[in-house]
């Protein structure tokens, strides 16, 4: 086995994920950075901004079923990325039924490769498998 393909992938991935950092991660830090700053700046005090802390909590719900909620606030480190995605592009739409639709299509294109798959191996005859 050549190690040339291997080389390769790691030279481009390392390319793309480096241009990635420097063109998207690293202002959108430097941005949330200045954000962090002005609200402690700006802080009327502790009790206050748990106060405020507290209300967003409560309004911002992963899922309408208490449950898959409950499941999603337990892994919140892993739904962060998806959940910031969301917010940020201002659709009145939770975690939960961005992984509903997207377990959904999984299943779906499962389904149709299955049955396209079976189809077409139910038309090879047996002594040529």
């Amino acid at each position: 086995m050549s190690l040339v393909p291997v080389l390769a992938f790691l030279v481009f991935f390392a390319g793309i994920f480096g241009a990635y950092w420097a063109f998207v991660v690293r202002p959108e830090q430097e941005i949330a950075g200045v954000a962090r700053k002005r609200l402690k700046a700006g802080k009327a005090g502790a009790r206050e901004a748990a106060r405020r802390s507290a209300v967003l909590k409560q309004i911002e719900s992963m899922s309408s079923v208490k449950s898959i909620d409950a499941m999603l606030r337990r892994s919140e480190g892993r739904v962060k990325g998806l959940q910031v995605l969301i917010e940020q592009s201002g659709t009145q739409v939770t975690v939960g039924t961005v992984l509903a639709a997207s377990a959904t299509l999984a299943l779906l294109a499962f389904i149709v490769v299955q049955r396209l798959l079976s189809t077409a191996m139910s038309n090879v005859p047996v002594g040529q498998l």
